[in-house]
C-alpha cells in the first residue's frame, strides 16, 4: 500500500528527505526518518485504517498487536522527463523525481512475528504533493 497511489499526498514530504530510513508505527501513527520524529505522513493514517478494516473483517482482536511497523529504506533522485511510461500524470514537469523503495513491514503479537518486504520504483513529476 506504501507503494501505490495513497502515497500521492506524501510526495512532496518524501522529495524534501531525499534519502534515508522511514520507520511508521501503524498502530500510534508516529513517523521517524533516520531515527528523528517528523510530521505523520498522511499514508500512516491510511495504514492505520486498513490494518484496523482488515482486523476486524479477520476477526483479529487489535489487542493481542504488540507492534505493528513500517520501514521504509529510501532514496530520491531528480531526472529530466518521465522514465515510468505506463503512468500519465495530469499536468507533468520537465523534471520528474524517482524514488526506490524498499519496504519491511512487522507485525508482532505475543505468540508470533510476521514480516514481509516489497520493493518497488515509484516515479512522480516535481509539482506533485507541493
Amino acid at each position: 500500500m506504501f507503494c501505490g497511489w495513497q502515497l500521492l499526498q506524501d510526495y512532496k514530504a518524501i522529495t524534501e528527505l531525499q534519502k534515508g530510513k522511514i520507520v511508521i508505527d501503524i498502530l500510534s501513527g508516529e513517523c521517524f526518518h533516520d531515527g528523528k520524529g517528523i510530521k505523520p505522513l498522511s499514508i500512516a493514517t491510511v495504514l492505520n485504517s486498513w490494518m484496523i478494516d482488515d482486523f476486524k473483517t479477520n476477526n483479529i482482536p487489535l489487542s493481542i498487536i504488540e507492534k505493528a511497523q513500517l520501514y521504509v529504506k529510501f532514496e530520491t533522485e531528480r531526472h529530466k522527463g518521465q522514465r515510468d511510461k505506463t503512468t500519465i500524470w495530469a499536468r507533468p514537469t520537465k523534471d520528474f523525481i524517482s524514488c526506490k523503495l524498499d519496504c519491511t513491514g512487522l507485525i508482532r503479537t505475543d505468540e508470533k512475528e510476521y514480516i514481509d518486504k516489497y520493493s518497488e520504483i515509484e516515479e512522480w513529476p516535481t509539482n506533485y504533493g507541493s
